[in-house]
């Protein structure tokens, strides 16, 4: 449902397929008599002679014949489960139909659709006024009880070649902030002043003598074992992460002097980024970054029947990547005014083996033994915890190109929240700048791919 088919919706008439409600029907605490008005319009229009979908808006006024029906808005939302739940509860078979509530202009509406379905539909009991075995059928913009001829002719026609029963997919982002959308906003880059950068780049620049003692004493360092405060061990002074910065340092300031703008887009490039899931990592990063960290994806089938076998590709492009952490920290860079101290630590424990001296370290785990508080460290397992896998999703990253499987059916007029464990959505945008993200849907029914897109817009946290 989209602004222009609402707009549509608005310079058309009353009839088979259409009808306005100025005020939101009585349900939440209403008597069996002022919910029966919502039960016998849906019927009516599912029973109705029409060859198209039919909608029903509500916080609309009068039409307008000619012309555009007045907006105006209502203050009571519903619940589409609750109404599916009431609906379908009391008629002889299920009714396909969904309500959605709606923000446009500034104002809440709320649609009924109601798509072309096998008929007669109608009542097993009788309820708030409502007759049972009575077939209520729309005729122009009035209600009826059907004729013995029409509820004949009903059993006999066919339904419309242009309403085959395939799952319609749609893809929005989850935020902790906006809710569903298919507009996310993200932090943007800014262009440094390129004296500045270089000079900050030059600072972190490792000494050639001290690169040589680190390899020299390579062999001794990458046995250097940690533990954390859970027990599990890990490496901090392996050789490898001194050269490795060093060589970031030195490509970083190569690419200052050719291409100063693409360096500015990848400066704190990590801060910037969403994970598409809630992880150990995305909550410690929340801890220092002013925005967001983390979107999750939605998916929801506003189609007939169930998605099956349901696979959702997403496409990286140059304003929007997907990266693996390990990929994104090597991109990332951060300004630091010196040699950060995870360095220097292994620079200075090299020279200690220069000068024969090799100490053994106090692990994390020996600092943190004795505090008071060591019981909440003994039940956190950095490793295990880091991206808790989904046993509903798997997702994976393949030349940039993410693919998310859903290991269950996905019902109609459903949606599921989907993690995408240990996948980044990256920005490279500068302020007011929008990027496309295109998706495709692909399930065991669907005849051909579903496809869509969203957008992700860069503004500027303070």
């Amino acid at each position: 449902m989209n602004d222009q088919l609402l707009e549509s919706l608005l310079y058309e008439e009353e009839g088979n397929t259409l009808d306005f409600k100025r005020d939101q029907y009585r349900f939440i605490k209403a008597s069996d008599f002022e919910k029966a008005e919502l039960l016998k319009d849906i019927l009516a229009f599912c029973n109705a002679w029409r060859r198209a979908d039919a909608y029903i808006l509500i916080g609309v006024g009068e039409e307008v014949k000619g012309g555009e029906s007045t907006v105006v808005g209502i203050t009571e939302l519903l619940d589409d489960a609750q109404i599916q739940q009431f609906v379908n509860g009391k008629t002889q078979r299920p009714i396909d139909f969904s309500y959605k509530n709606i923000s446009f202009r500034d104002k809440k509406i709320a649609l009924i659709h109601i798509p072309v379905q096998q008929r007669p539909i109608y009542l097993r009991q009788d309820y708030g006024g409502l007759k049972r075995n009575v077939i209520y059928i729309r005729r122009g913009s009035s209600t009826c009880e059907a004729n013995p001829d029409e509820i004949a002719n009903m059993r006999q026609a066919d339904l419309p070649s242009s309403s085959p029963s395939i799952p319609k997919l749609v893809l929005k982002f989850k935020s902790p902030t906006s809710g569903l959308t298919d507009s996310l906003k993200v932090p943007t880059y800014k262009l440094q002043d390129n004296a500045k950068v270089l000079s900050i780049l030059n600072s972190q620049r490792i000494p050639e003598a001290d690169l040589a003692m680190v390899k020299k004493h390579q062999a001794v360092l990458d046995k250097i074992e940690d533990r954390y405060p859970d027990g599990n061990a890990f490496y901090p002074f392996k050789a490898d992460i001194v050269t490795d910065f060093s060589v970031k340092t030195l490509d970083a300031i190569q690419l200052a002097e050719t291409s100063f703008d693409k360096l500015c887009g990848f400066i704190d490039l990590r801060s910037r980024s969403m994970e598409l899931d809630e992880s150990f990592y995305s909550k410690t990063l929340a801890k220092t970054a002013p925005h967001q960290t983390h979107t999750f994806l939605n998916i929801s089938n506003e189609g007939r029947c169930p998605a099956e076998g349901l696979i959702l590709y997403l496409a990286s492009n140059e304003k929007v990547r997907f990266l693996g952490l390990e990929e994104l920290r090597s991109l990332s860079i951060t300004m630091y005014n010196q040699i950060p101290g995870h360095i220097t630590s292994i620079i200075e424990k090299a020279r200690q083996l220069e000068n024969g001296v090799n100490l053994p370290i106090t692990t994390m785990f020996e600092k943190v033994r004795g505090n008071r508080n060591w019981s909440s460290f003994e039940t956190l397992n950095l490793n295990r915890n880091f991206f808790p896998k989904s046993t509903a999703f798997s997702s994976r990253l393949l030349n940039g190109e993410v693919k998310i499987t859903v290991e269950r059916d996905l019902m109609h007029n459903h949606d599921r929240t989907v993690p995408a464990n240990g996948i980044f959505l990256c920005p490279f945008l500068r302020e007011d700048e929008a990027a496309d993200i295109t998706y495709a849907f692909h399930a065991r029914n669907l005849p051909d791919p579903q496809q869509g897109r969203l957008i992700v817009t860069g503004i500027q946290y303070i």
